[in-house]
């Protein structure tokens, strides 16, 4: 077991998009994982959550890099230059943070 856990129990039991609903995409793989993977257990598994979020994050980049709007999508701006933020409407708990 991890020494400390990203994400709670309960999100691994949520349902993955409807993008990777596919029969022939793995949700869970024991041939691939991460060269950071501590656990005794050497396995890679998709994050609900997380996918969400990285969908919706392309999807407000893609509209905003071909001129459509964005309503209903979210914003994206920067802060100080530095750090890219992007804000989503939405009623399930999703996020991820980049450094």
């Amino acid at each position: 077991m991890a020494k400390s856990k990203l994400f709670a129990d309960w999100t691994w039991r949520q349902e993955l998009p409807k993008e990777f609903a596919d029969p022939s995409v793995q949700p869970k793989r024991t041939d691939v994982f991460s060269k950071y993977n501590s656990t005794s257990s050497k396995q890679s598994s998709m994050h609900a959550p997380t996918l969400r979020a990285l969908l919706a994050y392309a999807a407000l980049v893609n509209a905003v890099e071909q001129g459509d709007p964005v309503d209903g999508l979210g914003a994206i701006g920067s802060q100080n230059d530095e750090r890219l933020v992007a804000e989503y409407p939405g009623a399930k708990p999703e996020c991820v943070v980049f450094r």
